[in-house]
């Protein structure tokens, strides 16, 4: 527990250095790019990727600045391109997110085994429970009748999602730029 809480106050301070906030500033807008190719599978249901933008940034900068960032990308991307009524309970979850992976990626070694348990935890905790408990609050559409398929996506998705941010962390990493964003800034 002291770890985590350490990890958090690491995250804060993360917000004071002018790379973090520019990388963080690039991948939010990568994300709503990346945003409007989504995939619509009826009503209750998408696929997309721009969520790895998110969970880089929980990697790279930890719990608090991903929590940030994920609520403010959620608010930003409901203002560009709404895909229904603004609801706080996805703002909450995609903060929330943050948290969770910051806490489980945020300066520890990346392998595929430990960004796969991040994001099943992800999955079943923000998507499924609490995502299908936001499309019963807002839609009565009931909890039970929305969860089966709603789990079956998202555990589906687990090992395509955990294959695709080590693909992007691993290049990312070979071009130098975690290294460039870890280098501390020179005080004046």
């Amino acid at each position: 527990m002291e770890k985590s809480i350490q990890r958090f106050k690491d995250s804060l301070k993360e917000l004071k250095n002018i790379r973090v906030l520019c990388a963080m500033g690039m991948l939010g807008a990568l994300s709503i790019i990346i945003n409007s190719f989504t995939i619509q599978i009826g009503d209750f249901l998408k696929i997309g990727f721009a969520s790895e933008c998110n969970v880089l940034v929980d990697c790279l900068f930890g719990p608090a600045a991903g929590a940030i960032f994920g609520g403010a990308m959620d608010i930003l991307k409901f203002l560009i391109k709404p895909t229904g009524p603004f609801f706080w309970g996805w703002t909450f979850s995609a903060a929330l997110a943050g948290l969770i992976i910051g806490l489980g990626l945020y300066r520890k070694k990346i392998t595929y085994l430990r960004v796969f348990i991040v994001r099943l935890i992800n999955s079943i905790v923000i998507n499924v429970i609490l995502g299908t408990y936001w499309l019963d609050v807002m839609y009565g559409k009931g909890f039970i009748a929305l969860l089966p398929g709603r789990l079956v996506k998202n555990i589906a998705m687990v090992p395509i999602e955990a294959f695709i941010f080590i693909a992007i962390y691993k290049a990312i990493e070979k071009a130098g730029i975690i290294q460039m964003l870890r280098q501390p800034q020179a005080h004046k």
